[in-house]
Parts: structure tokens; C-alpha cells; sequence
């Protein structure tokens, strides 16, 4: 499994977990159905604005979808409160892997800066070596790359 994966599945146990804390649906007597809609169509249009999210757009339109079906349920008198609930967790576990791969793209962005910044220091450090022994009058030698010996053939082309 790559690490890729690892975080996205990883982001979307977190968010079941926390989902199975909170309960999922609403069981404040206080916050309704529709305060909890409210809270994901902000937490959504919140990751939309996030300067990665047009890399993310079957995500959103996933996340859509099943804020969707939440809205046409809530319409429903005869709706099961189990599968609001499911339904509920299943648009946290969506938002959560958006997140996830949000913060996968910007840890591989930094990790990118910073492996730019050190080429250019190893860059800047070589050319300091050279012009220092050149000042020097020393004569580099380059390393030698690191190959394998061949095997030859034994003399006479015999068995």
C-alpha cells in the first residue's frame, strides 16, 4: 500500500471514528438535521476553497451527491434514522478524504521546496569547493561512479 493510500484510508477511519464518538445525526435536542447539513455544506464550500481543489472535483461532486441525498431524506416523514445516520457518516468519510488529500499534495509540495533548496545548496557548497582549490592550485579529481565489475570471459573462449 502506498503512502498515498495509507493517509486517505487512514484520514477516513479518523473521520468514522470521530463520527461513532459524536453519533453522528444530531442527538442534541438543541442542534437539528438541518444545523448538521448546514455544518457540512459550510465544511465543503470551506475545502472548495482551498487552492488544490480543482484537482479534487469527482471528490466534491461525490460530496455533493451524498449531501444530497442527506437533504432528500431529511424531506422524507418515513426516513430510517440508521441509514440518516449512515448516510450522514458516509458524507464526513468524503470530506475527510478530501482533507486528507489535501494535506497529502501539501506535504508533497513541501517536500519538494525543500529537496529544491537542497540541491541548490549542495550546488552553491560544490562551487565553493572548486573555486577554493583552484585559488589553491589543487587539482580535483572526480569520484569515481559506482559500477559493478564485469565478469569476463576466460582467455582461450574454453569451457
Amino acid at each position: 500500500m502506498r503512502c498515498s493510500e495509507r493517509v486517505i484510508v487512514l484520514g477516513a477511519l479518523l473521520g468514522a471514528l470521530l463520527l461513532a464518538a459524536c453519533g453522528g445525526a444530531p442527538r442534541d435536542p438543541e442542534r437539528t438535521l438541518g444545523d448538521v447539513i448546514h455544518d457540512r455544506r459550510l465544511a465543503l464550500a470551506e475545502l472548495r476553497g482551498h487552492p488544490l481543489a480543482e484537482r479534487q472535483v469527482p471528490a466534491f461532486e461525490r460530496a455533493d451527491q451524498w449531501l444530497s441525498r442527506v437533504e432528500a431524506m431529511r424531506a422524507d416523514p418515513d426516513v430510517d434514522p440508521e441509514r440518516l445516520t449512515l448516510v450522514l457518516t458516509v458524507l464526513e468519510g468524503q470530506l475527510v478524504r478530501i482533507k486528507a488529500t489535501f494535506a497529502r499534495l501539501d506535504a508533497e509540495a513541501a517536500l519538494e521546496a525543500r529537496q529544491i533548496r537542497y540541491a541548490e545548496q549542495v550546488a552553491r557548497i560544490e562551487a565553493a569547493r572548486r573555486e577554493n582549490a583552484a585559488l589553491r592550485g589543487d587539482v580535483l579529481v572526480e569520484p569515481l561512479p559506482m559500477t559493478r565489475p564485469e565478469r569476463r570471459a576466460p582467455a582461450g573462449g574454453g569451457r
